[in-house]
């Protein structure tokens, strides 16, 4: 299979005129054994190349998503509000689906898996209204092509996998110094299905769903560009917000900023609160499975960790009452 790939690499990029450099053929080797998906590096200094292999249908459903989430919000933004990669082209050669984007040199948020959340620098150069304002404008977009809907089922299946992967190891191992009790889990759960068709009947905004500080860069002109909407679905409004919410933590006032400004869009503020604090039910778990993993090699990501933890259990006692 990888040597028809490789082949079919050469061939691409021979018909796009393009140049690919060993090195990163070796990268592109790694990935796909890895993922059986691949992204090239950049190609002629001023382009992003994203190939990837159709060997599950998931797969070809990210480029697609992601290709049509471009093309609408082009559609919908005119360039000086461009605040997304700039889609070049795109097609299908072979076994390989390929979208030619503009390439977007600067700093990104952070790295999920060494940062563990926004790093403090990135924070100090964007506006929190001006992100607030971006999230509140995409989610009212209506997307006519098809998109995932993260409903209850959603929230529930995705509590439940961490809740088998981390939580019941972390309930009984010797980090778990009284912070977390099995009757928080039992409770957690016991909201989620409680709440399955109200989350339900609040999926309908557009969610980037993907939003870790490797997904956003500030490029070059020290514009903010959202990269990698493969995961694009709709949501419920609050879902994106408390993304960016926990991940802010480093800069609290930053953080309460952002979640100010958004809720200034907001006119049933009671209702969202309650979207708010089951997205953070789901997400707080997520990100602290991220940093239990590594708590015997850093440092920092223990006070994380416990910052994490904390909000779940009060977005749970908020719910509860």
């Amino acid at each position: 299979m990888l040597k028809n790939v490789k082949q079919n690499i050469f061939s691409l990029f021979k018909k796009l005129r393009l140049k690919l450099e060993t090195e990163n053929l070796k990268k592109v080797e790694n990935s796909i054994v890895v993922k059986k998906r691949f992204y090239t590096d950049l190609v002629n200094n001023n382009l992003f190349l994203k190939i990837k292999l159709q060997k599950r249908k998931e797969v070809k459903r990210d480029l697609e998503r992601e290709i049509e989430s471009y093309k609408i919000l082009k559609k919908k933004f005119p360039e000086k509000l461009r605040f997304f990669p700039k889609l070049i082209s795109e097609g299908k050669h072979k076994n390989l689906y390929w979208m030619l984007e503009k390439a977007e040199r600067g700093k990104l948020g952070g790295i999920m898996g060494e940062d563990f959340g926004m790093k403090k620098s990135f924070l100090l150069k964007i506006s929190p209204s001006y992100l607030a304002s971006l999230i509140f404008l995409y989610q009212n977009l209506k997307p006519k092509f098809p998109l995932y809907k993260q409903g209850g089922w959603w929230y529930w299946q995705d509590f439940n996998g961490y809740r088998v992967k981390f939580l019941n190891e972390f309930i009984n191992s010797k980090f778990n110094q009284n912070l977390l009790k099995t009757e928080d889990i039992f409770l957690a759960q016991k909201i989620l299905s409680e709440n399955k068709k109200y989350l339900d009947q609040s999926t309908r905004y557009l969610s980037h769903g993907d939003l870790y500080p490797n997904n956003f860069i500030l490029n070059e002109e020290g514009k903010l560009i959202i990269l990698d909407w493969g995961l694009a679905n709709f949501n419920n409004s609050a879902f994106d917000v408390a993304f960016v919410y926990l991940l802010s933590h480093r800069l609290p006032t930053w953080q309460r900023n952002f979640l100010n400004a958004y809720l200034l869009n907001i006119k049933e503020k009671d209702k969202f609160k309650k979207l708010f604090n089951l997205a953070l039910i789901s997400l707080t778990v997520r990100f602290a499975a991220h940093c239990y993993f590594n708590l015997r090699t850093k440092k920092e990501v223990s006070s994380i960790f416990k910052k994490h933890l904390k909000i779940f259990k009060k977005a749970i006692a908020e719910l509860k009452l």
